[in-house]
């Protein structure tokens, strides 16, 4: 509208930080953040299930077990 000349007052909104310029795609969302969906090696999920027992608790070290050769979400197990 202010490129225009249809308003007179100062556009306090900085569009070019609000507003980016790159296409939201698959390609550009995986150049930023790389790192993000790596997947847990074998040492740490045995990690998990060691710390489990080793706080007392009682079915998670089995549910974590579970969860690691099905694939399946904590609230599905």
């Amino acid at each position: 509208m202010l490129d225009n000349d249809h308003v007179e007052c100062p556009n306090l909104i900085d569009a070019a930080r609000l507003m980016k310029r790159k296409a939201n795609t698959k390609t550009n969302r995986s150049e930023t953040n790389a790192d993000a969906n790596l997947p847990y090696s074998i040492e740490e999920c045995w990690a998990f299930v060691d710390a489990a027992k080793k706080d007392g608790y009682n079915m998670l070290p089995e549910l974590i077990v579970l969860g690691m050769y099905t694939g399946c979400r904590i609230e599905e197990l």
